[in-house]
């Protein structure tokens, strides 16, 4: 899977919308899940791409990840959400 089309871009920007936006537009529990973000999570995503937690488990409840996607612990940096989320067979 390649961020490149910016999943994680869209689920930032989800904070503060009512119907989502790009790719989770329509899903009412990504919006929900996105009002956890902290101010602290947000500023970090932009500052240095570092990307919560909360991100995986919003692709988790939309049904885009398995149950079984061990969710990171801490924010991963682009290149190991790529990495973990390369090990996901989406077929």
């Amino acid at each position: 899977m390649n961020l490149n089309f910016r999943l994680d871009d869209d689920f930032i920007n989800l904070a503060g919308t009512h119907s989502g936006c790009g790719f989770f537009q329509g899903h009412e529990i990504a919006v929900d899940l996105s009002k956890n973000l902290s101010k602290k999570s947000i500023q970090a995503y932009r500052k240095g791409m570092l990307i919560p937690p909360i991100f995986f488990v919003c692709l988790q409840a939309i049904g885009f990840l398995k149950s079984e996607f061990v969710i990171p612990k801490r924010p991963a940096t682009i290149q190991e959400a790529q990495l973990a989320l390369q090990k996901e067979d989406f077929t």
